[in-house]
């Protein structure tokens, strides 16, 4: 703007009221500034217009970021629904290969193991092999064949067994002899079922004495089976009594389980702390059988 030369200068600033000194202006002066104003516009008008320019490109800058925002969102979808599943599906294969390679490893551990254990055993056997023959007859204590002489000699005393003292326990049959005789040799059928009974007692003594794992209970089947004395012996005399009174006091510490025919058992006392059980075979009346519950075939209908 330019001054009006008809009207002074003001002397004071008209903001803070300071004294104003300063010369009047001159043409050349006021042409100066008029010049330099001029100018300035020009620089606005150039200013003005480039930044106009500068916001078109801005504008077309930022749809150009927003094509790429939609395009990224486009882009991110079909990760997700295209690349993705495949992606997991991967991934599983790649874990189930890892768990074959597992189990392939575990398969040939399991294969070296078998190995091993069949090589043992092959080592075990031919060590078998080479091993003596077992004996177990030699197992035994070295009082085992004097206790069992002792006492199958007492058994068959109390039984009133005549030749009782001429028995012995063979060491090479296992067996009761009697005056150096088998008993199948000089005995009957009767009487091998009984002296068997009586080796059985013998044993099961020494095991109740000796063992460490006492058996507690005895069961004989029939050792009166076929037994026959002849013309009925007088009741201190007779073995069939002799042996079932030694089984009744046996029977006082341990259970004892005799399985007989009834006719073999007239003129036997029994004392009153044996259980009697008959067998019926018959499915409604009595106990059936030794083993309650079970019936022949015959008698299943």
């Amino acid at each position: 703007m330019k001054h009006a030369r008809t009207h002074a200068y003001p002397a004071t600033c008209q903001f803070c009221h300071s004294p104003i000194h300063m010369s009047v202006p001159t043409e050349q002066d006021i042409l100066i500034v008029s010049t330099e104003i001029e100018h300035i516009h020009r620089i606005q008008a150039d200013v003005e217009t480039d930044l106009a320019i500068l916001v078109d490109k801005a504008d077309e800058v930022q749809q150009e970021l927003h094509l790429e925002k939609q395009q990224h969102r486009q882009n991110m979808h079909s990760l997700k629904s295209d690349i993705q599943p495949t992606a997991q599906h991967m991934q599983q294969d790649i874990e189930q290969i890892a768990h074959a390679e597992q189990l392939h490893a575990e398969y040939a551990e399991l294969i070296a193991l078998h190995a091993r254990f069949n090589k043992a055993l092959d080592d075990a056997g031919q060590a078998t092999q080479n091993d003596e023959k077992y004996k177990p007859r030699e197992c035994f204590q070295s009082d085992f064949w004097y206790s069992m002489n002792n006492t199958i000699r007492s058994i068959l005393q109390q039984c009133h067994f005549q030749g009782a003292d001429t028995a012995d326990f063979s060491r090479s049959s296992f067996d009761v002899e009697i005056a150096g005789y088998s008993k199948a040799d000089e005995q009957g059928k009767g009487y091998c079922a009984f002296l068997n009974s009586v080796v059985m007692l013998a044993f099961h003594d020494y095991l109740n004495e000796q063992s460490k794992h006492t058996p507690g209970w005895l069961l004989i089947d029939t050792p009166l089976h076929g037994f026959d004395e002849g013309i009925r012996p007088l009741e201190d005399s007779s073995m069939k009594v002799g042996l079932f009174s030694y089984l009744a006091k046996q029977a006082v510490s341990q259970q004892i389980i005799i399985i007989e025919n009834t006719n073999h058992m007239a003129g036997i006392p029994l004392d009153d702390n044996i259980n009697i059980v008959e067998f019926s075979k018959d499915k409604h009346n009595g106990r059936y059988g030794y083993l309650d519950g079970i019936y022949d075939v015959s008698d299943e209908s």
